[in-house]
């Protein structure tokens, strides 16, 4: 040791102070009666113990995961936007149609892109970022016991399960012959809603009466001879369309769904009503709705 009170075995360039990490985990489903993801209602959530930041830091965005989300197959769905309450977001938004009082949806929040790009993506988990460490805001010192906020598509629409925020299931047929007699006739908004549905055995007496639907619709631009279609439905149009003892009904669809392999749908968009008949190759495969989630992980790191 010397007069200096500096220690010769010690570097004197710098002084390695180690930064805290701390790793947030958001874990989002839509079991809550408000529904924040298919909705685009705001959640909460609670914290198992308090999140203590006790010096001024940054938050980056490391990952962002989603189930069931919506395809980006337009414009509205090319990419999420996630608000945090918590979080200082200083992002600034800009539109050359600002003029003519054009909602700003974006300001103030976290911006990701939507990499679901294909229909087998549905029933399945999706990275939407494989790029870490995106800056999203700084904070100073706090203790959390709760995140809020909510997500939505760059219009300020459902994220989750197409665009009407009544609807939270989304039912997919498979197995359809290559064989379709019309195409979905798409209106302005890429939005092809299902008013009526009926399905039988071909040959054989129908299984429904073409019960009326109310806010049903086709939630991915499902070309001709596509073998899958996808429907987003509301809680009413689920009990319709299976015929579930909720609503008096018989478990139809369920007790023959090994037997169904036509399924008719009608549909009305810019052109008015059309009527889609999809075949089975054998019987349908149906997969009935599996829930929604977002997972995304922040990670603080102190200065």
């Amino acid at each position: 040791m010397n007069n200096s009170g500096f220690n010769y075995y010690e570097n004197s360039g710098y002084r390695n102070e180690r930064k805290k990490t701390i790793s947030l985990i958001l874990d989002i489903d839509d079991e809550d009666s408000n529904r924040p993801l298919t909705s685009g209602s705001e959640f909460t959530v609670n914290l198992f113990e308090p999140l203590l930041i006790d010096k001024k830091s940054t938050v980056y965005l490391d990952s962002f995961l989603t189930y069931n989300s919506n395809i980006s197959n337009n414009p509205n769905n090319s990419a999420f936007v996630l608000k945090i309450n918590e979080f200082n977001i200083q992002s600034i938004c800009g539109n050359k149609t600002s003029g003519n009082n054009k909602k700003d949806n974006i300001s103030g929040k976290i911006l990701i892109p939507n990499e679901k790009d294909s229909l087998s993506h549905y029933y399945s988990t999706v990275q939407h970022k494989a790029k870490k460490f995106n800056y999203v805001c700084d904070i100073n010192p706090c203790k959390l016991t709760k995140i809020t906020g909510n997500i939505k598509n760059i219009n300020g629409e459902s994220a989750f399960a197409g665009s009407e925020p009544t609807n939270n299931k989304i039912i997919g047929i498979f197995n359809i012959k290559s064989d379709w007699d019309n195409p979905f006739d798409k209106d302005d908004t890429g939005k092809t809603t299902v008013t009526n549905i009926k399905y039988s055995k071909t040959g054989g007496p129908p299984y429904s009466a073409n019960p009326t639907l109310t806010n049903a619709e086709v939630i991915s631009d499902s070309p001709i001879n596509s073998n899958m279609v996808l429907l987003s439905v509301s809680d009413a149009d689920y009990i319709t369309i299976m015929d579930l003892p909720e609503n008096g009904g018989s478990d139809t669809f369920k007790n023959n769904l090994e037997n169904i392999n036509n399924i008719v749908l009608t549909t009305s968009s810019g052109s008015g009503s059309v009527e889609t008949e999809l075949k089975g190759n054998t019987e349908f495969f149906i997969k009935q709705d599996q829930g929604f989630k977002l997972i995304t992980e922040f990670v603080i790191v102190s200065e």
